[in-house]
């Protein structure tokens, strides 16, 4: 087994001990080894300018692990930076980004059930382009965000009732904010980020929903 095959395997296990950062506390032995290990990989890295390529990002990610802070138990309100129902109460079961380089698409999907155990997603909507004069970083604006169930046997209202809110609350909201990530590793299956908050996030490709 190559480095790099055994720093993801040591890194699929930690960050599932972790469960993705939302059980486990950021001073923590298994946080002091992610970030590690991450640090390993990232001086391995076989795509030193990503910039170069943008294709190399394309597909559905699965993130393994953040340092942003993540909650299992949350609201819609608290994931949709305020634009959602406050009493929309939920619980994270998922982090996934969608990215398409051709279209410029940077979407983050938090999968969730409501109380009543209907599956959701919250979709964050974004574009990204590389930033000037740098091999690694991306630029990146999000324009809007919305929940929807995650089967299509369910509508809107439906959700809204799992929820517990009004039928007439609002599911989609436009947001405005801009932000910058470094592609800090990336392979046909790995990709490792450092947001412009000092944040560190490991994703792997898998297969489209």
């Amino acid at each position: 087994m190559s480095d790099i095959q055994h720093i993801k395997q040591r890194l699929r296990a930690l960050t599932a001990e972790a469960a993705a950062g939302f059980e486990v506390n950021h001073d923590s032995s298994t946080t002091a080894q992610i970030i590690s290990l991450a640090e390993q990989l990232e001086s391995l890295s076989p795509t030193a300018r990503p910039v170069d390529d943008l294709r190399g990002l394309d597909g559905r990610w699965k993130m393994l692990y953040s340092s942003f802070g993540l909650e299992r138990n949350t609201t819609l309100r608290r994931i949709s930076f305020a634009t959602l129902p406050r009493d929309a109460e939920i619980a994270v079961t998922g982090v996934f980004q969608m990215v398409d380089s051709a279209s410029g698409c940077y979407d983050n999907h938090v999968e969730f059930v409501t109380k009543s155990a209907m599956s959701g997603v919250h979709v964050t909507r974004g574009v990204f382009k590389p930033e000037d004069g740098s091999d690694k970083r991306l630029a990146i604006t999000f324009i809007g965000n919305h929940a929807r169930p995650l089967s299509s046997e369910k509508s809107v209202d439906d959700l809204r009732l799992a929820l517990g809110i009004e039928p007439d609350a609002p599911l989609e909201a436009p947001v405005n904010f801009t932000g910058w990530s470094d592609v800090t590793y990336l392979d046909d299956e790995f990709r490792l980020m450092r947001g412009n908050a000092g944040n560190l996030y490991v994703l792997e490709k898998v297969a489209a929903a």
